[in-house]
């Protein structure tokens, strides 16, 4: 940024830089509690242009998020940033691994400042209509390549699953295990609500009434949300047919061996 300013004087005291740095991956750390993904989304929705300069990454998400909330949002006011003409101008680092995939992306390395600078000075100057014009080719691409899309793509025996040929498995088996994950299954993913629903626990409660073995596996990320679980099924005097043998707190410990609790 520092040297785009300086080769091009003409954006000192009119271009802002917001910086978004995001924790390493392999340390544990949540990004959520780094930074509310509403608080990204916000930054998203009203900026010009978003430069990923990531060094070493597998399928970075960041330029399609962006994509995504250049899109407005439909029953804007008019006259607001969010009902004006739809344009994103992303620049990208060429390690990441959707660079190939957006066209209209200007791909740079990111440890040439040089060429960065050049290409971050280019997304802003863009003519107004070239924007729209490359903003809709890629949103048309990240609406349509959804996580459907690719598992076929990358295996095309994958057959969907129907629920009647669920329940006539699930009804012939004879050892059952039922993984659930906390965050996006018994609760929405950015639920601010942490507690699950009436309706969820008492959907547990029938599945652990089941004469048949019934294990359940699910991974929690606070000892709270298991605690609320474990409590409601004593009270309802089945916590011990639910099975809950396979718990991981995410700080605590290793996960234990699934074959082996599934098959006692």
């Amino acid at each position: 940024m520092e040297h785009m300013l300086k080769e091009h004087p003409n954006w000192q005291g009119r271009a802002v830089l917001i910086q978004i740095a995001n924790p390493p991956r392999g340390k544990g750390i949540n990004l959520e509690k780094v930074q509310p993904i509403s608080e990204r989304m916000a930054y998203y929705s009203i900026a010009e242009c978003v430069v990923v300069t990531a060094v070493r990454d597998g399928m970075n998400l960041t330029p399609y998020e962006y994509i995504v909330c250049r899109e407005g949002v439909s029953g804007a006011e008019p006259g607001s940033e969010l009902s004006g003409p739809k344009k994103s101008m992303p620049v990208v680092s060429e390690f990441i691994g959707c660079s190939p995939f957006l066209s209209g992306a200007i791909r740079v390395n990111p440890w040439n400042i040089e060429s960065t600078a050049e290409a971050m000075n280019e997304a802003i100057s863009l003519a107004e209509p070239e924007k729209e014009l490359r903003h809709e080719k890629h949103y048309r691409y990240v609406r349509t390549h959804d996580v459907a899309f690719w598992v076929v793509a990358l295996d095309p025996r994958f057959k969907k699953l129907y629920v009647d040929d669920i329940v006539s498995a699930y009804c012939k088996a004879k050892n059952r295990a039922i993984l659930l994950d906390y965050d996006g299954t018994l609760m929405p993913q950015n639920s601010i609500i942490k507690t699950p629903s009436a309706q969820v626990l008492s959907l547990l409660n029938r599945l652990s009434s089941d004469p048949q073995k019934s294990s359940f596996h699910g991974e929690w990320k606070r000892k709270g949300q298991l605690k609320q679980v474990v409590s409601f099924l004593q009270e309802a005097g089945t916590c011990c047919r639910a099975w809950l043998l396979f718990v991981r707190y995410v700080i605590c410990r290793p996960y234990q061996d699934l074959a082996n609790l599934i098959c006692r």
